[in-house]
């Protein structure tokens, strides 16, 4: 994996697993963004999306730590970084929009408090300076009579417009990347879509960086430029966002596809993955979807392969992880 200069995020390798030993939360990752580009990060609950989102800016909870691979940001060593060097990184080089925007905002203080704050601490910026510009910010992620709701307090705000709120303090701080953890999982289609519209037309108008992170394919689909597939700590599917779309080549990214477009059985029941999510610590020795694979059920050549060999990563810029989509490319 290269560092050009259009590199922003390089991950090389990267390991994550207990403090007191055992197996990895996240084994061996690589991902790459480019500056202004759109990257999905998509998998079941537990495949380590959102821990993979806590290594790259050093937040792993207490319990884990990273042990092996580098992360690479503008150039520089994450892991390597402490103080004021992280920090920086977790304002003007990345910011972060969460789950829950009503869990991330302080109860006791006021909206235009916690929007200002990257501003006065990170920019210099004097309260008065600060206080017009997040009525500024708060008018650009489209919050109506942003003047009144910057004198409010989080519990008086939807969950969208928290959200938008939480939108608005991590764009004062003008990030590289913005990193969006499940940014609409608790909010209705309508608002979902809000704000994801208005997140791709402020990263057109800024040109910054996001890493989405999401289990749901349809939410990518007109949004990434790139989709990473991740299962059981470890990227399965990697390349542009239309071609996996329109050509999976990964049994697990067809599923993830199928089950987000809804598409039912022939018996009308809803498609349902086979077999329930596994974590990184669930797995033993071959391909880590093997045991809720139909093509390895379905072969028994297959079968004996994908449960006794991993298979690594095939493919330039379309790659994917699986014996039965490498053997099909080969023939």
């Amino acid at each position: 994996m290269s560092h050009d200069a259009e590199t922003l995020l390089s991950v090389r390798d990267l390991t994550v697993t207990p403090t007191g030993g055992g197996k990895p939360i996240i084994d061996g990752l690589s991902l790459q963004i480019r500056r202004g580009e759109i990257v999905a990060l998509v998998g079941e609950s537990g495949s380590g999306k959102s821990m993979t989102a806590l290594a790259i800016t050093r937040l792993l909870p207490r319990g884990l730590r990273i042990t092996s691979g580098e992360v690479v940001f503008a150039g520089r060593d994450v892991t390597a970084m402490s103080g004021d060097d992280l920090n920086h990184l977790r304002g003007a080089g990345i910011g972060m929009l969460f789950q829950q925007p009503h869990a991330m905002l302080d109860p006791t203080a006021r909206v235009r408090t916690q929007v200002a704050e990257p501003l006065t601490i990170g920019k210099g910026l004097s309260r008065r300076a600060a206080f017009a510009r997040v009525i500024d910010l708060m008018r650009s992620v489209r919050i109506p009579a942003p003047e009144a709701r910057a004198m409010a307090y989080s519990h008086e705000l939807s969950g969208g417009m928290a959200q938008r709120v939480m939108m608005a303090t991590a764009l004062a701080a003008e990030p590289d990347l913005l990193i969006a953890d499940e940014p609409t999982t608790a909010l209705d289609v309508t608002v979902q879509a809000q704000i994801l519209q208005l997140l791709k037309a402020e990263q057109a108008r800024r040109h910054f960086a996001i890493l989405l992170i999401t289990h749901d394919l349809t939410v990518v689909q007109a949004f990434a430029d790139r989709i990473a597939v991740m299962y059981a700590g470890r990227i399965v599917e990697e390349g542009p966002a239309a071609r996996i779309m329109d050509a999976p080549q990964h049994p697990y990214t067809r599923a993830l596809i199928r089950c987000s477009l809804l598409e039912p059985e022939a018996d009308g029941r809803l498609l349902s993955i086979p077999g329930s999510g596994s974590t990184a610590r669930d797995i033993g020795c071959g391909c880590r979807f093997a045991p809720r694979c139909t093509l390895a059920r379905g072969d028994s050549h297959l079968h004996d392969r994908c449960h006794q060999a991993e298979p690594g990563l095939a493919g330039h810029d379309h790659t994917v992880r699986c014996h039965a989509s490498q053997t099909a490319s080969a023939a």
